[in-house]
């Protein structure tokens, strides 16, 4: 439980203002999910704030109230945690460290710079004194047959984490709704 609280936390920096959200659906493109009725999550909700961080707490009620959304909105119900269910749903946060360049280097370590007196120098760097790592955070939401253990759809959102930003919990709802909605958008319709 300890990892699962680490990794709901880090969810925010997903939902953090930086770069574009990429969406791809990674299995079951040519699923029909019409045929099923409810869903069931895999683990039971983070609903204890004396045992998770209040932020993880809210992360997750609001990964299930959106996810719950769009599955109601095709028809799908939700079963309690611990109730037998024709779906399962999962979702996960992993990390990636991505590393560019510094843009302000004009050419192969060289860099200009004002000195004391305000003119213009050219001097070197260490490249490695110019690279800027940052994290790639990936959402991945996966819905699997329960009683064949079979994935029919996994999709996943993902952007460079913003470091910088604080993120309130209206602000973390509104987020994560249009996250959640992008990746529904690529829910299979069957062939």
């Amino acid at each position: 439980m300890i990892l699962r609280k680490a990794v709901v936390l880090s969810a925010l920096c997903l939902l953090m203002a930086c770069s574009t959200i990429n969406v791809h659906q990674t299995a079951g493109t040519a699923y029909d999910l019409k045929g099923y009725s409810n869903y069931r999550w895999k683990l039971a909700p983070l609903d204890d704030p004396g045992k998770y961080a209040e932020r993880a707490v809210i992360l997750d009620k609001a990964m299930r109230d959106t996810v719950g959304a769009e599955m109601s909105k095709r028809g799908i119900s939700r079963k309690a945690f611990n109730e037998p269910a024709e779906l399962v749903l999962d979702y996960k946060v992993l990390f990636q460290p991505e590393s560019y360049a510094d843009m302000d280097s004009d050419n192969f370590g060289w860099v200009w710079q004002r000195d004391d007196s305000g003119k213009m120098q050219r001097h070197t760097v260490n490249p490695a004194d110019e690279n800027v790592v940052l994290q790639r955070a990936r959402l991945v939401l996966t819905v699997t047959d329960a009683s064949q253990k079979e994935i029919l759809w996994e999709v996943e959102a993902d952007r460079l984490m913003d470091q910088g930003r604080e993120v309130d919990g209206d602000d973390m709802r509104q987020s994560l709704g249009k996250v959640v909605a992008k990746m529904f958008e690529l829910y299979p319709k069957g062939e």
